[in-house]
């Protein structure tokens, strides 16, 4: 009894090692950290750091944040190839659209061993800064015409989409054979986030997908994450 309870004593502290080490393991290789957008702006204003715009070209040209250098995080091979090119010596910044591609950016970095810094929630929660190019507020629709739009018919649902959100890209078959089928009752309106970011800031809309619905005009539902066609189809005839 007392050799199975020293034997015991000994794997209970291996097992307590083991898991001290793993605590030091990863937070050694944990090594991005999201920033609100003034701690982020604040912290890109300094010329020893790299400032990554990781969205498409066609984004890019829409509007950035100052001195940001844009690799596409969608172009795999070409992204690699790109941050190799990178010094290891100097924090990275990033950022994407609302978070999601930037995210998965920094996992990349860190395990290659870059210290990264990436903007929580991306573009969307930094749309008011001054420091933003806002060149395509002049796109899109106004807040009147928004208004116009919701309040055209009996159920007006609202899509907030862009090209590269994958979520977006899933649902819109299924959203769109809700708007040709009459039968529904349902108007579906697809705004594109790129080309509103003005409405989209007002708005204050920080997360894709997004979906809205109207009835006479009043907001009567809402969702911010992917949703399955019979979930929604559901949803919609609760409110006919």
């Amino acid at each position: 009894m007392r050799y199975s309870y020293l034997c015991l004593s000994k794997q209970t502290k291996m097992r307590y090692i083991i898991f001290f080490i793993s605590l030091f393991c990863v937070s050694t290789i944990t090594a991005q950290t999201k920033l609100s957008a003034d701690d982020f702006l604040n912290k890109v204003d300094n010329n020893n750091i790299t400032l990554l715009d990781v969205r498409t070209a066609e984004e890019f040209k829409n509007g950035t944040i100052l001195h940001a250098k844009n690799i596409d995080w969608n172009q795999p091979e070409v992204f690699k190839s790109e941050i190799s090119k990178l010094d290891k010596k100097q924090p990275i910044y990033l950022f994407c659209f609302s978070g999601g591609r930037s995210e998965s950016a920094a996992k990349l970095l860190t395990d290659q061993g870059y210290k990264v810094y990436e903007l929580d929630g991306g573009m969307l929660k930094m749309r008011a800064n001054s420091n933003l190019d806002d060149t395509d507020n002049t796109k899109g629709i106004s807040r009147n015409e928004f208004d116009k739009l919701k309040s055209n018919n009996h159920l007006v649902l609202i899509d907030y989409t862009a090209k590269w959100c994958a979520p977006c890209r899933k649902m819109k078959p299924y959203l769109e054979k809700i708007n040709e089928n009459k039968s529904y009752g349902v108007e579906v309106v697809f705004i594109d986030a790129d080309q509103n970011a003005s409405l989209l800031k007002e708005l204050q809309i920080k997360a894709l997908p997004r979906l809205e619905l109207y009835k006479k005009g009043e907001l009567v539902w809402q969702h911010s994450a992917l949703i399955e066609e019979q979930a929604l189809l559901d949803i919609l005839k609760s409110y006919k």
